[in-house]
């Protein structure tokens, strides 16, 4: 429910997003947020099958006031001009609405109001300048902006700062009042858990990991430090405590009925496509989950927020987009790993045939030229877009 992608001109890291999503059990996953406009070209690829990968939905590009959080956001700055974005988002045929920080309380409005003329959900961050009660985003992404009251600094670290400072009442007064709006999140666990390790010091952890040796050497060595250089570093301290209060918000959230939606946000340091999905679910059972409603919030109920008729359900005229385990993950999440066989818009994939293609990405991103000529191409690509990228190992 909440992924980016790569940009168009990285079309084999695209092609192996899409193919590890597959790998680990994810049959659809939501775009919310797509600056070059490729999305769509993706989407009609795999639906017409020139490569394997998830049904995609999607929002088009982030639309946030001004400055912008993310360089090439759509930038609106009243009623008007966040009208006519939502007009052009739903002419180009995406699937929602993303609204995000730096909004104003007019241009919120203006997403609200054309969002619903069209039909589309609406999602994103609630803006510092709007307070929960008076944001009505039906669906909030990270819990961000439920207890903002000052301008954002970068992301990780003011969610950190954020969190870490919130107080149990006010936890208990957003739960309320999201029961109260009907409000729904995607919390994102596995998010914040990465920023709390990494501020612990398990960088080279995280480096060292499978998961994060299933994508080219480039993100672990340059593009996720670079994000990471970006943010102001919080202690372990204020780590701790800013994820001790973020799961007890989740936990409490779910405890009240409020509809908690699984998404994992790649691209994120970290977050690797389809591998994290799997350590979203354990952490929404860490935080009170059982692994059935797990399961269950990740098909089912994701495929109802998505607003697709029976999407993530198995019955007679559902898509057919199914999983094949020869252990029940609805009993016990370690099933996840017996998973033998997916169906994606009713394609059939074999354990045997996922892993064959990933050792064929492997091998080749892997490979001596492939290798050296990326990291040339992407650490030349930072240098151009942020202050001063840094290489893991250098």
């Amino acid at each position: 429910m909440h992924v980016h992608h790569p940009p168009a001109a990285a079309e084999l890291d695209i092609r192996l997003f899409e193919l590890l999503y597959l790998a680990h059990g994810v049959t659809a996953v939501r775009d919310t947020g797509n600056f070059d406009g490729s999305i769509l070209r993706t989407r009609d690829q795999i639906l017409h099958g020139d490569f394997a990968g998830p049904r995609i939905f999607a929002c088009g590009p982030i639309i946030d006031g001004d400055p912008p959080i993310w360089p090439g956001s759509v930038v609106v700055h009243n009623y008007t001009e966040a009208v006519r974005a939502v007009d052009k988002i739903a002419a180009e045929g995406m699937n929602c609405v993303k609204a995000y920080t730096n909004l104003t309380p007019d241009a919120l409005v203006g997403l609200r109001d054309a969002a619903r003329s069209h039909r589309l959900p609406l999602i994103g961050h609630v803006p510092w300048r709007v307070p929960l009660q008076d944001a009505h985003i039906p669906e909030v992404q990270h819990l961000t902006g439920v207890a903002q009251t000052t301008p954002p600094t970068p992301f990780a670290d003011f969610q950190a700062m954020t969190w870490s400072q919130l107080r149990e009442t006010r936890i208990k007064t957003i739960v309320a009042l999201s029961r109260a709006q009907d409000l729904s999140y995607t919390p994102t666990m596995v998010v914040m858990q990465r920023s709390f390790e990494l501020a612990s010091g398990a960088f080279f952890h995280l480096h060292d990991s499978p998961q994060a040796h299933l994508l080219p050497r480039y993100y672990r060595d340059l593009f996720w430090p670079t994000l990471l250089a970006q943010r102001q570093q919080v202690s372990p301290d204020t780590a701790q405590i800013a994820w001790n209060n973020f799961e007890l918000a989740v936990r409490q959230l779910h405890t009240a009925g409020v509809p908690l939606h699984v998404g994992t946000d790649t691209l994120n340091p970290f977050v690797v496509p389809g591998a994290s999905m799997w350590t979203e679910l354990r952490e929404l059972v860490h935080a009170g989950f059982t692994p059935e409603q797990a399961w269950a919030a990740a098909t089912s109920g994701n495929g109802a927020a998505l607003r697709e008729p029976n999407l993530g359900v198995l019955e007679a005229g559902a898509p057919a987009d199914l999983l094949v385990f020869r252990h029940n993950p609805a009993n016990d999440l370690d099933a996840l790993s017996t998973l033998e066989a997916v169906v994606a818009n009713g394609r059939f994939y074999s354990r045997t045939m996922l892993d064959d293609a990933e050792a064929r990405y492997q091998r080749y991103f892997n490979g001596w030229l492939y290798d050296r000529v990326s990291m040339y191409l992407v650490r030349r690509r930072l240098r151009a877009s942020f202050r001063s990228p840094i290489s893991a190992r250098e």
